[in-house]
């Protein structure tokens, strides 16, 4: 199970720490991943891996636990840009596999748009790693929005929400909490647990959070809802496997076409539709790439990306060869991914 969530500091470690305890509690010998933690005070004691590894009563090395520790309270991506470093992701997938046929539960870092590295977001991660998401967000006003385009942007990826975990982040009182969960789970089909109230003492709040986590919630997506029990156990112990199987292939198909590089990413080709793309969008605008499509927010015109990638790879100076189709499929993802990232981001600005 991977838990993302709409913003930092809503609850992710909370949710994550109580999915392990529940696991651990029914026998299971669950395993804690925190690949990518920011604001460590110090390095060799990173606070919310610590957190995981204790919930989960595991011994599995710190540096297995988590790969990437930064100082900064920053995004991943950023806390190691500014230290002239780019964080490998290989030792992320290694270290994945290493936990054998374990029940797996990942953290991420803030939200699904965060930078990992130049290349990845959470998102990419969690698309890589092939895991059903627990998304947490804030119970309050705002709520609806955020987690909204959050669903919507994992609905696009063909990512699996398990349910979705509201948590109350003030004792400020907020008249729309009482209603936000039964709007969520009516308007998106998802299983919504929660609001976790706000509480101060830790141990009363952790207990706060299991107890969420066993309940039925607001219940409207196709599958029931289960309370976490062995046969829960080996159902997330099969996914880590069905990912982990999934991952070796990927790297073994990489392997096999590593003499080949070429013929898989074309750095020009990108970096030529990337180009076009971006003036498109300053002549055109944003809606020139989008339409309507009944209850969803919005529909990509798959048109238009075949134009961007066709005119890139016209445009080509005459003595480079043809992309292969493996860089334009390739060529094709990455615009697709770009776009999608640039309407969720203006979607987050102007309220949407």
């Amino acid at each position: 199970m991977f838990v993302t969530a709409t913003d930092t500091g809503v609850g992710k470690t909370q949710v994550a720490a109580a999915l392990l305890s529940l696991l651990a509690d029914a026998g299971a010998s669950p395993a804690p991943f925190k690949p990518y933690e920011s604001g460590c005070t110090r390095l060799s004691r990173p606070a919310d891996a610590l957190e995981l590894r204790s919930a989960a009563r595991s011994s599995d090395p710190l540096d297995q636990v988590c790969v990437h520790r930064f100082r900064a309270p920053l995004a991943p991506g950023i806390a190691a840009a500014r230290l002239g470093r780019v964080p490998a992701f290989r030792p992320v997938l290694e270290a994945f596999r290493g936990f054998g046929r374990r029940p797996l539960v990942v953290e991420g870092a803030g939200g699904l748009l965060v930078p990992l590295d130049p290349r990845h977001d959470v998102i990419d991660l969690i698309e890589t790693l092939g895991l059903p998401v627990v998304l947490v967000a804030r119970a309050g006003l705002g709520t609806l929005n955020h987690t909204g385009l959050s669903l919507e942007l994992l609905r696009a990826r063909g990512i699996p929400v398990r349910a979705v975990v509201l948590s109350r982040a003030s004792s400020a009182p907020d008249p729309s909490v009482e209603d936000n969960a039964a709007w969520l789970a009516e308007r998106h089909r998802v299983r919504v647990l929660g609001p976790v109230p706000f509480i101060e003492d830790a141990a009363r709040r952790r207990r706060a959070f299991r107890k969420a986590l066993r309940s039925r919630g607001r219940q409207h997506a196709p599958e029931p809802s289960r309370k976490f029990s062995p046969p829960a156990a080996r159902a997330c112990s099969a996914a880590c496997s069905a990912a982990r199987l999934r991952i070796g292939r990927v790297e073994s198909s990489a392997r096999q076409e590593s003499r080949h590089m070429g013929d898989v990413i074309d750095l020009t080709l990108v970096s030529d539709a990337r180009r076009y793309f971006q003036k498109l969008l300053d002549t055109r605008g944003l809606n020139y790439f989008l339409r309507k499509d009944g209850g969803r927010l919005f529909q990509i015109e798959q048109s238009k990306v075949e134009m961007i990638v066709r005119t890139a790879a016209r445009s080509r100076p005459a003595h480079l060869p043809r992309p292969p189709q493996h860089a334009v499929d390739h060529c094709r993802k990455e615009i697709r991914r770009e776009l999608i990232r640039r309407v969720v981001e203006a979607m987050l600005q102007t309220g949407l």
